[in-house]
């Protein structure tokens, strides 16, 4: 039986061994690429996340401010009810 083919140690066909090491590069590449890719997702999240918190915190203030804005409003309208009061008891 002759073999026509090269074979390295006659038993493995060279064919084979090259498509298990372009098989190999391939699937590195492949995780060398995902890699960067999920590098890139997490810094937009770490962006994102300091966006939201910087968000969260222009709420709050805004919360507190338009708490002070009802305040001075609610004195506000008492102090027209007072001085309708007053008006209204003069013309009495």
């Amino acid at each position: 039986m002759t073999q026509t083919h090269w074979t390295l140690d006659k038993r493995v066909p060279l064919a084979l061994i090259i498509t298990i090491v372009t098989q190999l590069f391939g699937f590195g590449w492949i995780a060398a690429k995902m890699d960067s890719r999920i590098s890139s997702l997490e810094d937009k999240e770490r962006n994102q996340s300091s966006i939201i918190a910087s968000i969260v915190t222009a709420q709050s203030q805004t919360n507190v401010a338009l708490a002070e804005i009802k305040k001075d409003q609610n004195y506000t309208v008492e102090s027209l009810r007072e001085i309708k009061a007053t008006l209204k008891h003069e013309k009495n």
